[in-house]
């Protein structure tokens, strides 16, 4: 049993007392959290060594547990390089203390988990990021080459994002999808997920109901055709909102006279 969350979510306290009552014991759960890189809350983005630390302690605390599974760096949006292996030293710490099982990124491109390995000599295990057939060749490029140096990929957005929800951009996208999930039986959540799966990556789907936890579960054992693949690469919507707005960072560079590779 897998929970997902993280320190921006601001909802570790109510986590907590659902675990409680949940009356599982802590070796069934699993918790992912993500450091708050972001400034999306009161605290602000930790960026120091020591400040990483000290967020570890309180989600702890809050989380009512002695120990997280797996802790990740939520993004880089707002951190340095050098704020970058700040935070990795302190979640090297955590990890030193028993505080975290595991560590990792999120929302990181190859070059930023190069550096962080390069600087401290140790490989984030996870990078957590949005994937679904209609994310740009930079990430499945990045999901590829993770993989190949084994760094496990877990998808969030597996439905389509945030803003690229399969149902509600056109009646081409779902008809695709539908398409395909009537050849094999199944939901269009379901193609979607199986295609994430069938590439190695594992998928963390939100839910709004009962019925929408129980068709993720049972996501049916199919293989997606060439043609199956095409039909849902064809359903991308123009307005594609991308994970991580690459062209922003390119016209950023641009300004600081810094060059892009």
């Amino acid at each position: 049993r897998l929970i997902d969350t993280a320190q921006m979510y601001g909802n570790e306290a109510a986590l907590s007392m659902a675990i409680r009552e949940s009356r599982l014991p802590r070796s069934e759960l699993w918790i992912t959290n993500k450091i708050n890189t972001g400034p999306w809350s009161g605290d602000g983005p930790i960026n120091t060594r020591a400040g990483t630390l000290a967020s570890v302690e309180k989600s702890l605390s809050l989380l009512r547990t002695d120990y997280v599974d797996l802790m990740l760096i939520h993004g880089t949006w707002v951190l340095s390089e050098a704020q970058q292996l700040e935070v990795w030293r302190g979640l090297i710490d955590a990890k030193t203390k028993g505080y975290v099982k595991r560590i990792g990124v999120s929302n990181f491109v190859r070059s930023e988990i190069e550096t962080l390995e390069k600087a401290t000599g140790v490989r984030p295990c996870i990078n957590q990021l949005e994937y679904h057939p209609w994310v740009p060749k930079e990430t499945t490029d990045l999901v590829r080459w993770c993989q190949k140096e084994g760094i496990a990929v877990t998808a969030y957005g597996s439905l389509g994002g945030s803003g690229n929800k399969a149902g509600e951009l056109g009646p081409a996208m779902s008809a695709n999808v539908g398409k395909v999930a009537e050849v094999h039986g199944c939901s269009n959540a379901q193609v979607l997920l199986r295609w994430a799966l069938n590439k190695g990556v594992a998928v963390i789907p939100g839910a709004t109901s009962a019925e929408h936890i129980r068709d993720n579960l049972n996501v049916p054992p199919f293989e997606l055709t060439r043609s199956d693949e095409q039909l849902l690469a064809r359903a991308r919507p123009q307005t594609f909102r991308r994970w991580r707005n690459l062209s922003e960072e390119i016209e950023a560079c641009t300004k600081r006279g810094a060059a892009c590779v």
